[in-house]
């Protein structure tokens, strides 16, 4: 899966009957963006929202960085009002996978 992937855009694929996604970031960021792709990270994790199982890999220092991305696509509290009552989410589980020297 990882090598029909392309490395200069955000980019996603299926893979195991839709269960898992993988995706990469962009290889590049603008003067704008963080270098940890938080941005990217929260795009990726809001378009694929039945995901409960998210694992990250990431170097050490873009740890903290990641972790609040995916934690803003999972809102405790809406002011948007809505006829119907949107259950919570339930548990979603982030694990991290930390590169040390640029090798997991």
């Amino acid at each position: 899966g990882l090598s029909k992937l392309n490395p200069t855009n955000l980019d996603s694929i299926p893979v195991y009957f839709n269960n898992v996604v993988i995706a990469s970031l962009p290889a590049q960021v603008s003067r704008h963006n963080t270098p940890s792709r938080a941005h990217s990270i929260a795009k990726i994790v809001k378009s694929n929202s039945s995901l409960n199982q998210i694992v990250i890999v990431c170097e050490d220092k873009d740890m903290y960085a990641s972790g609040c991305a995916v934690g803003r696509c999972f809102p405790l509290y809406s002011r948007k009002t809505s006829d119907d009552k949107k259950k919570p989410r339930g548990d979603v589980n982030v694990e991290f996978l930390v590169m040390e020297g640029g090798k997991a």
